[in-house]
């Protein structure tokens, strides 16, 4: 209940107890729901939600003293086996608590995109909009590290040590990495060079 009520907040239509396959609940066009209890295979997926027809991720729910992150494991049997053609691309898994670090796997929104191999899974503050799943769906990672590659920087009037730390960041996400930090001394810059550095993401589509 805890999970559909977030989902609710995030623009999904979503009850756990209205809301199921066996109810009869089912997508359809113009909907943005999460279906409560769908077969799938040999078991049920806790919700999927879809988009109109189109199904784009998986939840599966734990209960509040299970550990989280594991359950991206089944969520990701549901989305291969759900549609063997054309796999569900990502998968969420959650027991309902909030995220607190020192108890990482065991609590918050793990999340993991399974379009690229490379994609690891990771923990959210709250859930995907349907807008923001879509957004994420329609991003083009390749497309977009590609044009930074090539975006010059011939803007804000950027010292070379800005461009470097800039271009050290860039390399950092070109190899998967979400977190990056940079040193730099009072007085070098850092409001012009983050500015710089927001502005090329931004400009590649890359968030």
């Amino acid at each position: 209940a805890i999970i559909a009520l977030r989902l609710r907040r995030a623009g999904w239509l979503a009850d756990t107890e209205e809301l199921r396959w066996s109810q009869g609940t089912r997508p359809e066009e113009g909907l943005q729901i999460a279906i409560a209890e769908v077969p799938v295979g040999d078991g049920f997926a806790d919700y999927i939600l879809f988009d109109g027809l189109d199904a784009l991720a998986v939840i599966e729910a734990k209960r509040r003293d299970q550990p989280v992150r594991g359950g991206l494991e089944q969520a990701k049997r549901y989305a291969r086996d759900f549609d063997a053609k054309s796999p569900i691309p990502l998968v969420f898994a959650s027991n309902g608590r909030d995220f607190h670090q020192q108890i990482s796997t065991h609590c918050g929104i793990w999340f993991q995109d399974l379009r690229r191999p490379t994609n690891q899974a990771r923990h959210l503050a709250d859930w995907y909009t349907p807008q923001g799943i879509r957004r994420l769906l329609n991003q083009d990672l390749d497309r977009s590290l590609a044009l930074l590659t090539d975006e010059p920087f011939d803007y804000l009037g950027l010292r070379y040590y800005q461009r470097e730390a800039i271009q050290a960041i860039e390399y950092a996400i070109s190899k998967e990495r979400r977190k990056a930090l940079l040193a730099m001394a009072t007085g070098t810059g850092k409001t012009r060079t983050a500015i710089g550095l927001v502005y090329r993401f931004i400009k590649a589509g890359l968030f």
